[in-house]
């Protein structure tokens, strides 16, 4: 009987175990394990995408889970960085994303005291930035750069000739468009971007800013940044940099202008190579070279796509270079 019982013990095991459950087949089972919680954000920004694709690189991780297209800003402030700012803390005040300000601003670092920046607020209920108007007028002095920016309308027949210049030295440099006539040279315009420049807007028809309606300053801004995108196949290709036409403006304008998310930037030196007579590449080549080193870093001078701005570049270039000074993007010579 006992060895009865034995028996019937051993075959009620071996029984219960072929009952066991099989291990899931790959892919016919979902695990029930909670998913991971995802790691935060890297500390240091990823690389900003070459301008004027806002879009990221394939190898940059994900930005957000919230989307930081246009669509996701709600409105625009201006903001001077203060000792102590980081970019997470400034995105903290501002309701935004600290990529997405380093992106929209084509910061290349960490900006330094006193840089001004746009800030795309995603979240107005968050934001603590009060609006303030401001004007650019200089960069970081801190780098021997200088920022020579051409203003391009009815001269952009020039501009191959410049473009031939800048490419030799290799050098790359902003550009502010006008739309109703750059828009005609589509070549160009693709050329500028291929070859590294920095393009800003500066209105689609050049109109005094300070004798339009809000609503005619806001179509010349989005008329000339569909046209230009257009070409480039690109939304938005200009921002944040934007130039006054005539560089006249007012307290209503420069709010207006801010409030559509584009940065005003003034000039420090005029080459006035468009004022009075039409003038030599002697007179702009001596003008600009005339401006002292305790002056020139980061000197934003205004110049335009003119015969005389033309024949004087190589000049310009060969006579900074001597002193040990570039002509770089505007970006750059504001600050990281």
């Amino acid at each position: 009987m006992r060895h009865f019982a034995v028996l019937l013990f051993t075959c009620l095991v071996a029984f219960i175990g072929g009952l066991a459950v099989p291990r899931p087949v790959a892919g016919l089972f979902v695990t029930a394990t909670p998913s991971p919680v995802p790691s935060p954000l890297p500390s240091a920004l990823p690389s900003v995408t070459p301008w004027p694709s806002p879009q990221p690189s394939p190898t940059s991780p994900p930005l957000s889970p919230t989307p930081l297209g246009p669509a996701s800003v709600q409105s625009y402030v201006g903001y001077r960085v203060k000792t102590g700012d980081t970019l997470a803390s400034i995105a903290a005040r501002g309701g935004s994303s600290a990529i997405l300000i380093r992106r929209y601003n084509r910061l290349q670092g960490v900006p330094q005291v006193g840089r001004e920046l746009m800030i795309p607020v995603l979240r107005p209920q968050e934001s603590r930035i009060p609006f303030k108007e401001m004007m650019v007028l200089k960069g970081n002095t801190a780098q021997p750069w200088v920022a020579l920016t051409l203003d391009c309308g009815n001269s952009e027949g020039r501009l191959p000739g410049i473009l031939d210049t800048l490419r030799a030295y290799d050098v790359q440099g902003p550009f502010f468009l006008v739309g109703n006539v750059i828009e005609q040279y589509p070549d160009v315009v693709q050329r500028l971007v291929r070859e590294g420049h920095e393009l800003a807007n500066h209105s689609y028809s050049h109109p005094d800013f300070t004798k339009l309606s809000e609503a005619a300053i806001l179509a010349e801004l989005r008329r000339n940044e569909r046209s230009i995108g257009a070409i480039l196949d690109a939304p938005d290709p200009m921002r944040p940099f934007f130039r006054f036409p005539y560089g006249t403006y007012d307290m209503r304008v420069l709010e207006t202008v801010i409030g559509a998310g584009y940065l005003p930037i003034h000039w420090g030196i005029d080459v006035l190579d468009t004022v009075g007579e039409p003038k030599s590449a002697a007179f702009v080549t001596e003008r600009l070279l005339a401006i002292d080193d305790e002056e020139l870093p980061a000197t934003i001078v205004l110049a335009h796509c003119t015969q005389a701005v033309a024949e004087a570049l190589p000049s310009i270039i060969e006579g900074y270079a001597a002193r040990g000074y570039e002509l770089r993007t505007l970006s750059e010579v504001l600050g990281p």
